[in-house]
């Protein structure tokens, strides 16, 4: 339970310290090395890279060694994290909407498999 515990707090730490470095202009591969750099610095280790998926890619995207991605104004932006200790693994993320446009309506995006919000590429 103590590995579980330790694992989640990591985790949990680390997912908020990424959503202050998910910014307009912000290098994506360097997001992804500071983030994983903090797992690492307190003790825990990558359950997966972490991952920054950027508008219509949903989920589970990390950028290659060779990146040069910036976000940019307008991106909706993905960040998923897991941190492994001993085994124990502990999983979070969040989204971050980097544009000026009002709020996707969730409930009818999960509801209606054909859902597309105005103004979202």
């Amino acid at each position: 339970m103590e590995d579980w515990n330790k694992a989640g707090k990591i985790a949990a730490e680390a997912l908020d310290y990424g959503k202050s470095l998910i910014k307009v202009d912000a290098s994506i591969l360097e997001v992804i090395k500071k983030i994983e750099e903090k797992i690492i610095k307190e003790k825990g280790g990558l359950a997966f890279p972490v991952n920054v998926s950027i508008n219509n890619i949903a989920a589970h995207h990390t950028a290659d060694f060779n990146d040069q991605d910036l976000l940019k104004n307008g991106d909706l932006v993905k960040l998923d994290v897991g941190v492994n200790v001993n085994g124990a693994i502990g999983d979070n993320a969040l989204t971050v909407d980097l544009g000026d446009r009002a709020r996707i309506d969730v409930l009818a995006l999960t509801n209606d498999p054909n859902f597309v919000p105005s103004g979202i590429p």
